[in-house]
C-alpha cells in the first residue's frame, strides 16, 4: 500500500514473455498458449490500482494498491495522509454504495483500476468517540511523546533528522580524536525531541466531570463529555453525540447538555447552532480557536516534510531500541502537567476494558489458515502475522510486568508463589521456576529458566516451517527484575475440568506414560525431516515403546476448537553430550555445570549435517572416479578415447546412498536401547564432537585473524549463533586465543567482558529477588560501583540507605567480594579460570563493561559523565565547559554555574549513584520469524 508519489514497483514488473517454437508440435503449441492464458492473467491480478479517494473538505487522496487489499487498509491511508487526518469515523462509497471494510479490492464488484470512492462522514458509537479523541491527544502530542504502553525511556525514538547529510563540509569525525575516549553525549536522543517538538495547539483537552453520561441523555445520542481550553483561555464543554461533536451549554458546577448557540440564542456575540457543531471535533476546533486552527496548520505541515520514519509507529515483535543511557533531567519528571494522561486508558479500551479483551490464540490461528497460493496471499498472511506478533508482545510486556510487581491475583492462589499462574487480557502468564518439578534431575530453577528460553527458539523455528494442521502458541518470554515471566495465548479448553490427560503425543510426567498419536505423527513427519529428526523409539516405565519424531518432552493435544497444538518445545534439537558427560558431573577442575538442558544449536545441527553430507558426496565421487578408472585400465586400449569421454559424462552420483538423521531423545533416560537407535546416537555424538573441535577452534581462528570482529557484546552473542556455538562455550574460546599476542588483545577483552557481564547478571539477578523492588536502584548502583568503581570508592556500601543495609549480602559486600562472586560465577557458567586480578585489567575500559551490565540486565542510566576515579578539579571544569553552548559568553553569572557544577562533581562519593538509574528495561524473547518469502525475494 502506498500514496500516488511512491514509487509504482508492482506496475512495472516485468512478466516472462510466452513464445512458441514454429518446429514445435501442437501440443507443445497448445501447452504454451494455456501458459500464455495464465501469464496474461497473472500479469492482470499484478496491475494495482490507481484510486482516488475524495473527503467532504475537498481533499483528494491517491492511492495505489493491489488487489489483495482490503477497504481498511485504504481507510488507513485516509488517516495517515494530513489533509484527512481529522475523519475517523467514515465509510468508502463506491458509486453511493457502502463498501464492506474487509473486503478485498478484487471482489468489490465495479471498481475499475482508476476508480473514485468518495469518503462518507459515519454515525459515532462511543468507541469510535474514543478512539477520534485518542487520536486527536495523540497528534496534539507529537512523535516525541513517549508510548505509555513501551517499558524503556526514550525506546524507539527517531534521530534520522538528526543525522541527514547536511550541505556543510562537517562530518561525523570532524574534531574526533581517535585516542581519546568517546562522549556519551552523542548518544543523547534531546537534540532529536527537540526537532520533533510540536506548537502547543491548547491547553486542556480532558473527559468532563458530567461523565458516565445519564441513561437519558444516552437515549438522545450523547456519547461522552469533553471539557476543552483553547490557547485563548477559553473553556468549552463539549458533547460527543452520535451524529458528532458539539460545544453544550454545562459548565463546571451546572449541567445543560442543550447546544450552546440554541441554549445562548439571542446574546450578544452568539452564532447560530450550527456553528457551535461538527462532524470531526478537530474541525470544531478550528472554529472555536483561531490559535488551534494556526498551531493544527504548522503540525500538519511539518507532518509533511518529515520523512514518516520519523512519526509514524512502526509495528515491531521486538522491542522498540531503548538506549542505556538516557535523558536524565528531562526523564525524571513528566513532560507536562496533563490532566488527561490517567484518562488515557478510559479513552483507549472504555469503561470495562472490553476493547482490550481478544481473544488472542483464534486470532493468532486464524491468520495461519489464510491462503498461502500466490504471492500476494502470502504478502498479506505475512504482513497480518508480522503485526499480530507486535500486539501481543506490546500487550505482554505490562502484564508480565504487573505479575512480577504482584499486581495480579494467581489463578491457584493456594499453592506455593512458584506454580502461581496467571490470566490478564485472555493472554496467560506464568513464571520461569521449576515449580512443579519436572526439571528436578535436570538442574531444578537453573533448568526451568533455560528451558523456557529453549522454547522460544522451538517455537520459532515451527513457525518458521510453517506446516499445515500444526498449530503453536503465540509466546513470548519477559524478563525484568530478576524475574522470567513466559507469556502465551490460550489453548482452547484447556482449563475446562478433563477426566483424562488432553496430552495424546508426547510425555507429560517424565516418561511415564507416552502418547504417540498417530495424525500427530503424521503431521511432524514434515517437521522431522526438515529437523533432520529420525523416527525413533522411546520407552515408558513400563518398557512399552512408542514410535516418535520429536522428544518426548514436546506434547501434542488436541484443543476445543480441533486444531492439533504442540506445546513445550525446548527439545527441538539433540543433546550436546560431550558437553553433558564432561562437565554436568562432580569430576571435572570446574563445579558441576547448573543444569543439564544443554542442548545443540539448530544451526550447528545443519552445518553438521552440510558438511557430513558434503563430506559423503566428494568421497562417493572419489571412490567412482576411482572404480571408473580401475575398469578403464583393464579393458584393451581399443577406442580409447571415446571412453574417457564416456566415462566423464557419466552420473557420478549414480548408487550413492547416504543418510545422517538424529534423535532428539538420545542420551535421555526415556531413549529405548534398541540397536535401531545407535546410529542416531552416533550422529547426536558426532555433531557434539563437531562442535568442540571443528566450530569453536574454527570461530577463534577467525576472532584472532579478524575475519570476524565484533563490537559488542551483542554483536559477538549473534555472530557465536549464527554459527551455532552456544554462550557456554566462551570460556573455551577465551583459552584458545593467545594471551601473548598483541594484536589479538582487543578482541580476548572482549570475550572475557562477555564472561564478566553475564556472570555480573545472573548475581543482579539475584539480589534483585532478595530484595523489594524500591531498592533495585540501589543494589545495581552498588554492584557497578564494586565492579568499576572500587578505584573511586574502596567501600561504596558505607553509602546505602538504612532500607538496604537492612539487607546482610548488600551490606557485606566489596570490590572483593563481589570479584570472588563473578569468578565463581565465570567458573561455573562458562568454565573458565578468570584471573584473580582481573579487576585491575578494567582501568580504562570500565565504561565498555558498565555498558554491557546495563544492557543485559535492562538498567537504563542517567546520561553524564561517569568517573571510574576521582578526577582532579581541571580535568572535571573541562568537561563541563566542553558540554556548555561555545556560543554563551563566560559572564561571571555563568562562570559561577560552572564553577557549581564541577563542585557537585568533585562531591559526588561515588561513581555510580542510586539516582542515576533511572529504569529497569522487561527484556523480551520473541518467536517471531522472518518472512516465509524473504528468501526468494
Amino acid at each position: 500500500m502506498s500514496t500516488a508519489n511512491a514509487t509504482e514497483v508492482d506496475a512495472t514488473k516485468a512478466h516472462p514473455d510466452t513464445t512458441n517454437n514454429d518446429n514445435s508440435s501442437p501440443a507443445v503449441e497448445v501447452a504454451a498458449e494455456e501458459e500464455g492464458e495464465k501469464a496474461d492473467a497473472n500479469e492482470a491480478e499484478e496491475v494495482p490500482y490507481k484510486l482516488t479517494i475524495k473527503a467532504p473538505n475537498g481533499t483528494i487522496v491517491p492511492v495505489i494498491a493491489s488487489a489483495q487489499e482490503t477497504v481498511q487498509d485504504l481507510k488507513q491511508v485516509v488517516g495517515e495522509t494530513p489533509g484527512t487526518m481529522e475523519y475517523s469515523c467514515f465509510y468508502l462509497a463506491l458509486n453511493k454504495r457502502r463498501l464492506n471494510d474487509y473486503v478485498e479490492l478484487g471482489e468489490i464488484e465495479g471498481l475499475g483500476l482508476e476508480s473514485e470512492l468518495e469518503l462518507v462522514e459515519d454515525q459515532y458509537t462511543e468507541r469510535e468517540a474514543r478512539v477520534h479523541v485518542s487520536r486527536l491527544r495523540d497528534l496534539l502530542d507529537g512523535a516525541a511523546t513517549a508510548n505509555p504502553n513501551v517499558a524503556g525511556l526514550d525506546a524507539g525514538v527517531s534521530v534520522f533528522s538528526t543525522v541527514k547529510q547536511s550541505d556543510s563540509e562537517d562530518h561525523a569525525f570532524k574534531d574526533f580524536e581517535l585516542g581519546q575516549p568517546g562522549s556519551l553525549d552523542v548518544l543523547s536522543a534531546s537534540k532529536a525531541i527537540k526537532q520533533l517538538a510540536q506548537p502547543l495547539c491548547v491547553r486542556l483537552l480532558v473527559l468532563s466531570g458530567w461523565n458516565p453520561v445519564p441513561r437519558h441523555r444516552q437515549l438522545k445520542g450523547d456519547l461522552l463529555y469533553l471539557l476543552v481550553t483553547t490557547l485563548e483561555n477559553q473553556s468549552y464543554h463539549v458533547t460527543a453525540s452520535s451524529s458528532g461533536f458539539y460545544v453544550n451549554a454545562s459548565s463546571t458546577s451546572r449541567f445543560n447538555p442543550e447546544n450552546y448557540g440554541v441554549a445562548h440564542a439571542g446574546q450578544q456575540g452568539i452564532r447560530d447552532s450550527a456553528f457551535y457543531e461538527a462532524h470531526s471535533l478537530l474541525t470544531l476546533l478550528r472554529r472555536l480557536s483561531p490559535k488551534f486552527a494556526k498551531g493544527l496548520s504548522e503540525v500538519q505541515r511539518g507532518l509533511a516534510e518529515r520523512d514518516p520514519a520519523e512519526t509514524l509507529p512502526f509495528p515491531l515483535a521486538e522491542q522498540a531500541a531503548t538506549p542505556w543511557v538516557v535523558r536524565g533531567a528531562e526523564n525524571s519528571v513528566p513532560m507536562a502537567y496533563d490532566v488527561g494522561a490517567p484518562q488515557d486508558a478510559y479513552l483507549r479500551q472504555g469503561a470495562h476494558s472490553v476493547d482490550s479483551l481478544r481473544d488472542w490464540n483464534e486470532e493468532l490461528q486464524s491468520i495461519r489458515e489464510m491462503a498461502r497460493e500466490s504471492l500476494g496471499d502470502r504478502v498479506l498472511r505475512d504482513r497480518q502475522l508480522h503485526k499480530w506478533h507486535a500486539e501481543f508482545v506490546e500487550a505482554a510486556i505490562p502484564g508480565a510486568m504487573a505479575v512480577i510487581g504482584g499486581e495480579l491475583v494467581p489463578l491457584n492462589p493456594t499453592d506455593p508463589v512458584e506454580q502461581h499462574m496467571y490470566l490478564r487480557d485472555n493472554i496467560f502468564y506464568s513464571k520461569g521456576f521449576d515449580g512443579r518439578e519436572t526439571f528436578s534431575a535436570l538442574g531444578g530453577d537453573s533448568a526451568a529458566h533455560v528451558a523456557t528460553g529453549k522454547d522460544i527458539t522451538g517455537v520459532r523455528l515451527l513457525n518458521q516451517l510453517d506446516t499445515q494442521g500444526l498449530h503453536t502458541l503465540g509466546s513470548v518470554v519477559v524478563d525484568y527484575c530478576g524475574v522470567r515471566v513466559v507469556a502465551q495465548s490460550v489453548v482452547p479448553g484447556v482449563f475446562r475440568r478433563q477426566e483424562a490427560t488432553p496430552i495424546v503425543y508426547g510425555s507429560v510426567d517424565q516418561g511415564v506414560t507416552v502418547g504417540a498419536d498417530a495424525e500427530f505423527h503424521q503431521l511432524l513427519e514434515p517437521v522431522a525431516k526438515a529437523l533432520h529428526f529420525a523416527e525413533h523409539e522411546v520407552a515408558n516405565d513400563a518398557g512399552e515403546l512408542s514410535k516418535l519424531y520429536t522428544s518426548a518432552d514436546v506434547k501434542g493435544l488436541t484443543g476445543t476448537d480441533g486444531r492439533k497444538y504442540v506445546l513445550d518445545l525446548y527439545r527441538m534439537t539433540p543433546v550436546d553430550v560431550e558437553f553433558l558427560e564432561s562437565e554436568c558431573n562432580e569430576d571435572g577442575k570446574f563445579p558441576t555445570y547448573p543444569h543439564k538442558v544443554v542442548l545443540l544449536r539448530p544451526e550447528l545441527v545443519d552445518t553438521f549435517w552440510e558438511q557430513s553430507t558434503r563430506k559423503a558426496v566428494m568421497e562417493h565421487v572419489a571412490q567412482k572416479v576411482k572404480q571408473n578408472k580401475e575398469d578403464a585400465d583393464a579393458k584393451d586400449g581399443e577406442k580409447e578415447e571415446k571412453e574417457e569421454k564416456e566415462i566423464e559424462e557419466e552420473d557420478l552420483l549414480k548408487g550413492f546412498d547416504f543418510s545422517l538423521s538424529f534423535s532428539p531423545d538420545s542420551f535421555t533416560p526415556i531413549q529405548a536401547k534398541s540397536p535401531s537407535d545407535e546410529s542416531l546416537s552416533s550422529a547426536v555424538r558426532g555433531a557434539s564432537q563437531f562442535l568442540r573441535d571443528v566450530s569453536v577452534p574454527a570461530f577463534a581462528r577467525d576472532l584472532a585473524a579478524y575475519v570476524s570482529t565484533p563490537l559488542s557484546g551483542d554483536a559477538l552473542t549473534t555472530t557465536m549463533h549464527q554459527r551455532g556455538i552456544n554462550m557456554r562455550c566462551l570460556g573455551r574460546i577465551a583459552e584458545l586465543l593467545p594471551t601473548d599476542v598483541s594484536s589479538v588483545r582487543n578482541i580476548r577483552r572482549r570475550v572475557v567482558f562477555e564472561m564478566v557481564a553475564r556472570a555480573t547478571k545472573h548475581i543482579l539477578r539475584r539480589l534483585f529477588r532478595l530484595t523489594p523492588s524500591h531498592l533495585h536502584a540501589e543494589v545495581f548502583a552498588l554492584v557497578a560501583n564494586c565492579l568499576v568503581g572500587s578505584r573511586y570508592c574502596a567501600s561504596p556500601a558505607q553509602h546505602l540507605t538504612p532500607a538496604a543495609k537492612a539487607v546482610s549480602e548488600l551490606a557485606a559486600m566489596t570490590p572483593e567480594t563481589l570479584a570472588a562472586e563473578v569468578r565463581a560465577e565465570v567458573a561455573l557458567r562458562f568454565r573458565y579460570a578468570l584471573a584473580e586480578d582481573f579487576i585491575e585489567t578494567l582501568p580504562g575500559h570500565e565504561l565498555m563493561l558498565l555498558r554491557e551490565v546495563c544492557v543485559k540486565i535492562g538498567a537504563q542510566l542517567a546520561l553524564r559523565h561517569y568517573y571510574f576515579e576521582q578526577p582532579t578539579e581541571a580535568s572535571v571544569h573541562a568537561t563541563v565547559a566542553a558540554a556548555m553552548d561555545p556560543s554563551v559568553k563566560q559572564t561571571k553569572p555563568v562562570k559561577r554555574q560552572i564553577k557549581e557544577k564541577v563542585d557537585a562533581v568533585l562531591a559526588r562519593p561515588l561513581t555510580v549513584f542510586a539516582d542515576d538509574v533511572m529504569n529497569f528495561v522487561a527484556l523480551t524473547k520473541v518467536a517471531t520469524h522472518k518472512s516465509s518469502f524473504a528468501d526468494e525475494a
